[in-house]
């Protein structure tokens, strides 16, 4: 099998060492930019039964491709509708946070946390500029960052709430003509505002 690389700090790294920086890492990111395909399900699995204690964000092509039975405790799980509906059917958001003990950060027009005991929070705002490819992975890397050094729900709330606040602050100065590179641009500026 070919040997592909993932970047870690703006370093390329060869795939076989993910581990090592998993094991020193406080949470992992996995997902944006997996295909859906048999290797994503395969090394999805692989590392939530190889590393069950570590603080997962899950996103994109790992959500999509994961064995529910697997779902790691206290996952910070980061779907749209349509991967919430691939994964759990017409179940309730708040269900599937307790019966998986995992946080569910739901995006939408509004998006919607549950925790593992089935609470849930409505965080509002954002705009259609944040519809575009990439602007999701923009949240996940953020949820992620913030779920480091804090609790997962509130980082998954903390980081939905900051993310529709930078995603609006774009849409004030240029409309709906932004990237994820713009959003994830104007976060840190956005977390300046917000903490002042």
């Amino acid at each position: 099998m070919e040997v592909k690389k993932q970047f870690r700090d703006g370093i390329v790294i060869p795939r076989e060492q993910i581990e090592e920086y998993i094991k020193e890492d406080d949470c992992v990111l996995i997902g944006p930019g997996m295909v859906r395909d048999n290797e994503t399900e395969t090394i999805t699995n692989t590392l939530f039964t190889k590393y069950p204690n570590k603080q997962w964000v899950i996103d994109a092509g790992s959500l999509q491709m994961m064995d529910r039975t697997k779902i790691p405790k206290h996952a910070i799980l980061t779907p749209h509708h349509r991967e919430f509906a691939h994964a759990f059917g017409s179940e309730e958001v708040a269900r599937v946070g307790k019966k998986y003990q995992c946080i569910v950060l739901l995006k939408g027009e509004k998006d919607i946390a549950c925790d593992e005991q089935g609470n849930c929070r409505v965080i509002e705002g954002g705009n259609p500029g944040m519809t575009k490819g990439g602007t999701g992975d923009v949240l996940a890397g953020l949820v992620a960052a913030l779920a480091c050094r804090n609790d997962p729900f509130l980082a998954a709330c903390a980081g939905s709430y900051i993310n529709k606040k930078a995603g609006d602050a774009l849409y004030v100065r240029v409309g709906p003509y932004f990237n994820a590179t713009d959003l994830a641009g104007q976060i840190p500026q956005t977390m300046s505002r917000l903490l002042l």
